[in-house]
Formats: structure tokens, C-alpha cells, sequence
């Protein structure tokens, strides 16, 4: 309860401590307060990143909580878990969640409007060399991505992203969403938080 309380969010730590504890530990704790927001969270937690179901009625009191403080983090949609009464806002699921801390400098990037600034970008390019320029982005992103998990693709990267390109209705939003990839991973080399 300290950790989830007063603690940084640190999905990683969480959810290590949660596959070692004694899962009677979590169920008294839940049992003897069941609208508890912390002991909620945990519950939510356990379940979702163990695989397993602790011995425990739902909740059916109480107002639906956040799992991550959106003034804090990123977060995504939420979804409810009518279990445990919380709302799921991570960015992912139980095999990839990564939790993005809000700072200041996130937040005046955030705040730039990537997709205006690749509307601008794109504005008086014609579609060919667009498509080209995104395509190439595309494949080296995936190059880079494979290199980093030491894999070999299945197809080569330019077939992948052409796939993708193809699919994209709006060719400047996927060119914002490669500039805020690579905003996110200059942020993740400078040793910020992420997950």
C-alpha cells in the first residue's frame, strides 16, 4: 500500500512484487477494505499481470478509480473492470505496457502538435515522394526495432511498411506518428522513466 500510495508508479517493480507475494496477504487486505483505492488497484494488478484469479467477490460499491493518475502519466482510453471497480488506462497490455511519467519537457512536446506540424511538413509535397519518404521512415524503423530484439523479419521491412502506408488513410498522420516515436525514444535515451 506504501509503494501504490506514496511511491512513483513503477509498473516494472509492481508487478515483480506482486508475482512473489503471498496471495492470502492480498486477499485480507482487499476483504478488509474493499472500496480501499490502493488495495483495488493491487487486486487489478495481481490478476491482470499473473494470470491468476485471487478467491474474491467484485466489488459492487464504491466509485470506479483510475489506475494511473492521468496528472501524472500518459494514459490511454480507459476500460472498466467491473471486478474490481477500476478503470484500466495503461498504454498496452499484460505482455507490453509501458508507463510514460508526465515531466515537463513531455508535456511542451506534447503540447507542440505533432500533427499540425506534419500537415505543415506535407502540405506541398506531392503524394508520390510522401508515400516514398514515409515508406523509407517506416523501414527503418523496422530495421532498427528487429536489430534491438536480435530478430530477423519474416518478410523484408519495406513489404511490412508498405502494407502499412497502403492502409493509412491520412499519410501526415503517419508521419506524425513517427515524428512522436522518435521524440519518445530520444526521451527514452536521455534515461527518463519508461517501462
Amino acid at each position: 500500500r506504501f509503494a501504490l500510495r506514496n511511491e512513483a508508479f513503477d509498473l516494472g517493480l509492481l508487478v515483480a512484487a506482486l508475482r512473489v507475494i503471498d496471495p492470502m496477504e492480498l486477499e485480507v487486505w482487499v476483504k478488509n477494505q474493499p472500496t480501499d483505492e490502493y488495495a483495488r488497484r493491487a487486486w487489478y494488478l495481481y490478476e491482470t499481470f499473473t494470470h491468476k484469479t485471487l478467491d474474491l467477490e467484485d466489488v459492487h460499491t464504491g466509485n470506479y478509480i483510475p489506475l494511473l493518475d492521468p496528472q501524472k502519466h500518459l494514459v490511454s482510453q480507459s476500460q472498466r473492470s467491473r471486478r474490481h471497480r477500476v478503470q484500466d488506462n495503461l498504454m498496452g497490455t499484460a505482455g507490453l505496457c509501458p508507463t510514460v511519467r508526465r515531466t515537463r519537457r513531455l508535456e511542451d512536446r506534447v503540447e507542440g502538435s505533432f500533427d499540425q506540424e506534419a500537415k505543415n511538413l506535407v502540405e506541398n509535397v506531392d503524394s508520390t515522394t510522401l508515400t516514398r519518404a514515409v515508406n523509407n521512415l517506416y523501414s527503418k524503423e523496422a530495421r532498427s526495432t528487429f536489430e534491438i530484439e536480435g530478430e530477423t523479419a519474416s518478410c523484408p521491412p519495406s513489404a511490412l511498411q508498405l502494407t502499412s502506408t497502403r492502409q493509412a488513410r491520412r499519410p501526415w498522420l503517419a508521419y506524425s506518428r513517427l515524428l512522436w516515436s522518435r521524440a519518445m525514444r530520444r526521451k527514452v535515451g536521455e534515461r527518463d522513466s519508461f517501462l
